[in-house]
C-alpha cells in the first residue's frame, strides 16, 4: 500500500510538473485550453487574440478569430468586435465593416461604433450614416444614461 502510495504521488507531481510548464507562459496556457475545448467559449479565444494583438501579432489574432467564427461557430458580438479591429489595425477596413454587417443587431454600442467609424474610413459615409440612423435609439440612450 506504501509504495502505491509513493508511486501516486510521483506520477500527479510528474503531471503537476508538466502542466506547469504549460502555464508559466501565457500563450501556451490558452492554447491548452482551446486544444481540451476548441468549440468552447470565446472567452478562450478574446484572450488569447488579445495575447496576440498585445504582442504586435495581429495577423495571428485575426486568424484565431476567424477560425473561432467561421470553423467552430462561436458566435460572440465580442469576439466578431475584436476580430473587426483586429483586421481594421491591418487597414482592412472593408473585410472589418463586412464582419460587422453580419452581426450587426447583435453588437454592442462599441461594435457599432467600430463598425460606423470603419465603413466612415473605408469612405462608405452614407452606409455609416445609415448604420448611425438604424441604431440612432440605442446609442442615444447609451449616451444618456453614460452622463
Amino acid at each position: 500500500v506504501l509504495l502505491f502510495s509513493v508511486l501516486l504521488c510521483s506520477m500527479f507531481s510528474r503531471i503537476t510538473s508538466h502542466l506547469v510548464d504549460s502555464w508559466e507562459i501565457e500563450e501556451n496556457l490558452w492554447h491548452r485550453l482551446l486544444s481540451i475545448n476548441p468549440d468552447g467559449d470565446a472567452g478562450l479565444y478574446m484572450n488569447l487574440g488579445a495575447h496576440y494583438m498585445e504582442s504586435g501579432r495581429v495577423e495571428d489574432a485575426s486568424s484565431l478569430y476567424e477560425t473561432a467564427i467561421h470553423d467552430h461557430n462561436i458566435e460572440s458580438p465580442e469576439l466578431v468586435k475584436h476580430f473587426a479591429a483586429s483586421l481594421a489595425l491591418r487597414g482592412l477596413n472593408e473585410d472589418a465593416a463586412s464582419i460587422l454587417r453580419e452581426y450587426e443587431n447583435a453588437l454592442s454600442i462599441s461594435g457599432l461604433s467600430l463598425l460606423t467609424s470603419t465603413l466612415y474610413m473605408s469612405q462608405n459615409f452614407v452606409e455609416s450614416y445609415n448604420v448611425f440612423e438604424r441604431h440612432q435609439d440605442r446609442l442615444i440612450s447609451s449616451l444618456r444614461n453614460s452622463l
